[in-house]
This record gives structure tokens, C-alpha cells and sequence, in this order.
């Protein structure tokens, strides 16, 4: 058993009596940028809560004390823009394997089909499913989704997005070197302007949200419930120090790519629990997510606009 399950309901706890004392302070923030504010600070109240508390059990107390250790929110290289283009596409190259040999992309679709199935059963597969991804990047998921669906005969119509024209431009000529109608646009996930309520089916998210901070991803949360008709699907990896320690070695191995495995370290210190998650969505005003576990340790939160109804 990970060593997460031992701190989960410890951190819940904090996490519950963090969302009561705030709603016991100020009303629901109605901006985005409120929100995200607000989200931060909350977020750091639970940080430093969790540095300062001990946990109830040894298990649970060794949980804590190795989270307080690896947490950070330090950027990874490709968000600040450090390497040059040719590190970018090898670095692209790179993830692009890893993915390959653990089948990560395979798993998330099969993630947003259950989805489907689970939140949309009356839904005729003769209707178009619209759907959207956020922070694309390079595009490698929204194709893999596309190939996935026309190989089952799903009529999924696919968008992928990101706010950098740079990942946007690669997308748009892989899609067109691989022939596939999969359209790539340059969108902000934090602020969907641009996007009328309901324009998409589902928004999808994957591998993606850890690069978001806290209140960013609050943001996000609440954007998309208002673009996606009938709810968005986040999948991502949990942290761990054990955990990220193998990965960082495993992707060390397979792709040998400093760049790689530089952020990778970075982004599976940075990534959220599941508990975490669902504080994320209640504090978007959102009611609260399915979050499910699938090994090894990825996290799917789910929202459905037809539950909340």
C-alpha cells in the first residue's frame, strides 16, 4: 500500500477545516481572479498547517513529514522558457516515449470513455461528442484520443488547445503530416473569454494540471464547468517521494535527456492528491468531484454538469 493512503484522511482534515473557517470569513469570490487569490491563500494557510501539525499515526506522520520535504511549487524549465527550441522538441521527443512505453495515453482514454459511459449514457453515438483539451502542448494526447476513437468508431470530434502559439504551431503540422482532422487553437485556460457556456461537450485535461498552481486550477475548474456542457475530466499523477523517485530514475533511463529529467523530478513534486483536488473544485463552487485511483499512481477527477443539476 502507498504510503499516501496512511496521510489522506489527515490531510482531508485539515483541508475541511480550512474550507470551514473560510466560509465562515467571507462570502464565495465571484471573479476569476478573485478566486485564484483567494484559492492561493487558502492554499498556503494549508501548507503551513500541515508543516506545523503532527499526524495522528507514525504511518500517517512519516506521510507528512517526507510531503513537507519534497512540495514545491518551483517551475519547470519548459514553463519558464529557458531551453532553446531544438532542446524543446528533444524534450518533446522524450515525453513522447515515455509515454509510449508506459501506455499513459491509452489509460487516459480509456479514462475519458468510462466517463462517457458513466455520465452520459443516453447519449446516441450518432451524436458528435465535442470535445476539448487544455494545455495540449505539443499535441501528442488529443491525436493518440482522435486515432483511439475512429479505431472504436466513436464520432468524437476533438480539439486540442494551449496559450503558447509555439506548442500550437507543432500540434497543428503534426496533425497535418499524420493527416488527421484534429483542430489545434491557441486558448488560456484560466480565462475561456473567447468560449460561450456550452460550446464544448467535455473538456479534458491531462498530465497537465500540476504545471498550474493552486488557485490557478480552481480557476480553471470553474471555467470549464461553464465551456463544457456536461463536465471536464483531469487526469495526472499523484506525488510521492518514493514514487517520484523511481519515476525520475525510470525516465533518466529511458530517455537520458537532462531537460526530462529535470522537470520531470519537478513536476512530481509539484502534483496534487486526490483529496486536494476535491478541495480545489469545492472552493470553484463546484460540487464535490469523482476522484478515482488507477494504477500506478494516477488520479482522475471527474465533474459532472448532469449530477450537479
Amino acid at each position: 500500500m502507498p504510503l499516501y493512503w496512511f496521510g489522506r484522511r489527515f490531510r482531508e482534515g485539515l483541508l475541511d477545516e480550512i474550507a470551514a473557517l473560510d466560509a465562515q470569513r467571507a462570502p464565495a469570490p465571484a471573479s476569476l481572479p478573485e478566486l485564484e487569490r483567494r484559492v492561493d491563500a487558502l492554499w498556503f494557510e494549508y501548507r503551513t498547517k500541515l508543516a506545523h501539525r503532527r499526524a495522528p499515526s507514525l504511518a500517517a506522520e512519516l506521510d507528512r513529514r517526507l510531503d513537507v520535504a519534497l512540495y514545491t511549487q518551483q517551475p519547470e524549465r519548459m514553463d519558464l522558457g529557458e531551453p532553446t527550441l531544438e532542446r524543446h522538441l528533444r524534450n518533446i521527443a522524450s515525453l513522447d516515449k515515455v509515454n509510449d512505453t508506459l501506455r499513459s495515453y491509452a489509460l487516459f482514454s480509456r479514462l475519458v470513455r468510462r466517463f462517457v459511459d458513466e455520465r452520459l449514457p443516453a447519449r446516441g453515438e450518432s451524436t458528435t461528442l465535442r470535445i476539448l483539451d487544455l494545455a495540449s502542448g505539443h499535441g501528442g494526447f488529443p491525436l493518440f484520443l482522435d486515432r483511439h476513437a475512429r479505431r472504436h468508431g466513436w464520432n468524437w470530434q476533438i480539439t486540442g488547445s494551449d496559450y503558447d502559439r509555439n506548442y500550437v504551431a507543432k500540434a497543428q503540422e503534426r496533425a497535418r503530416i499524420a493527416g488527421q482532422n484534429v483542430a489545434f487553437v491557441e486558448l488560456d485556460a484560466l480565462q475561456m473569454a473567447g468560449l460561450a457556456s456550452g460550446d464544448y461537450d467535455l473538456i479534458v485535461c491531462t498530465q497537465s494540471i500540476h504545471h498550474f498552481r493552486p488557485g490557478q486550477l480552481a480557476r480553471m475548474m470553474r471555467e470549464s464547468s461553464r465551456v463544457a456542457r456536461h463536465g471536464w475530466v483531469l487526469v495526472d499523477s499523484i506525488r510521492g517521494f518514493f514514487f517520484a523517485a523511481a519515476v525520475a530514475g525510470f525516465i533518466g533511463a529511458l530517455t537520458r535527456n537532462p531537460d526530462t529529467i529535470h522537470d520531470g523530478w519537478i513536476s512530481l513534486r509539484k502534483m496534487f492528491f486526490p483529496e486536494e483536488l476535491r478541495f480545489l473544485a469545492r472552493m470553484a463552487g463546484l460540487d464535490a468531484p469523482d476522484t478515482t485511483m488507477h494504477p500506478p499512481l494516477f488520479v482522475r477527477c471527474a465533474w459532472s454538469a448532469n449530477d450537479a443539476r
